[in-house]
C-alpha cells in the first residue's frame, strides 16, 4: 500500500502473515508476520528513500523457519548483493526471502550528472531475528533439514540476533537508446555471523561487479 497524497512525498506500508502447513511426519506447522514501512521524497537531484522492515523469528527450541514468514524464492531484490538466487554470488553471499530478518537501507536513486546516465546509491543494516541459542537446538536435531540450516552456506538463510550484515551498493544505468540500456552494479557485504561453532571465519567479505546489458522490445 502506498500513498502520495503529500508530494513530492511518497509512503509506503506492507504487511502479510503467513501459515504453514506440513504432512511431513518430521515437519512442523508454522506461521509468520512481515512488516516493512518506506518513505520517499522527489528532488531535483533525485529521488532519497528510508526502508525498514521487520520479519518474525524462531524461539529457543522452534523447529527451524517455524515461525518465519514463507517467502517465494528468489522474490525479493531489496540491495544486489545478499538478496536473490545470482550464480554470480558465492554461497554465502545470497537469501531467497526477509524470512527471520530486520533491517534499514538508506537508498538515494535517479542521480544524473549526464543526460540518459543515472544512478542509485544504498547502504543497508541487516539483523537476524531467530534466537541465537535455537542453532545448538537445530543441530542437535536428528532432522537432516534442520542440520543442513545450521551449518555452511545455508546459515546467510537463518540468521539470528547476533548476526549482521552490512552491504553497499552502487548501480550504474546507461540508457543507449530507447530500448537498450547497459547497467553497472557494484556491491561490498561484510557479514558476521556470532557462532563459534561454525568452523571458518566468522567475517565475511563479498564484492560483486556485474555488468548487464538489457534490451526491451
Amino acid at each position: 500500500m502506498s500513498y502520495s497524497a503529500f508530494s513530492p512525498y511518497v509512503f509506503a506500508l506492507d504487511a502479510a502473515y503467513s501459515i504453514s502447513r506440513f504432512n511431513a511426519p518430521d515437519e512442523k506447522n508454522g506461521n509468520g508476520w512481515f512488516i516493512l514501512a518506506s518513505t520517499a521524497y522527489k528532488t531535483k537531484y533525485g529521488v532519497p528513500k528510508f526502508m525498514a522492515w521487520y520479519s518474525s523469528g524462531d524461539k529457543y527450541g522452534d523447529e527451524p523457519l517455524r515461525h518465519n514468514f514463507i517467502t517465494i524464492r528468489g522474490g525479493y531484490n531489496a540491495t544486489s548483493v545478499l538478496f536473490g538466487d545470482d550464480p554470480l554470488c558465492p554461497a554465502y553471499g545470497y537469501r531467497d526471502g526477509v524470512h527471520g530478518t530486520a533491517a534499514v537501507i538508506l537508498e538515494w536513486s535517479q542521480i544524473s550528472f549526464f543526460e540518459k546516465i543515472s544512478h542509485t546509491a544504498r547502504v543497508m543494516y541487516l539483523r537476524g531475528t531467530n534466537d541465537n541459542a535455537n542453532i545448538q537446538f537445530i543441530r542437535n536435531k536428528s532432522n537432516a533439514y534442520a542440520v543442513a540450516i545450521a551449518n555452511s552456506a545455508r546459515r546467510m538463510n537463518y540468521l539470528t540476533d547476533d548476526d549482521t550484515v552490512i552491504e553497499i551498493n552502487v548501480n550504474t544505468d546507461y540508457q543507449i537508446s530507447k530500448s537498450f540500456t547497459v547497467s553497472l552494479d557494484l556491491g561490498y557485504m561484510n557479514v558476521d555471523l556470532e557462532d563459534r561453532l561454525i568452523t571458518d571465519n566468522n567475517i565475511r567479505e563479498t564484492y560483486r561487479t556485474a555488468l548487464h546489458f538489457l534490451y526491451s522490445f
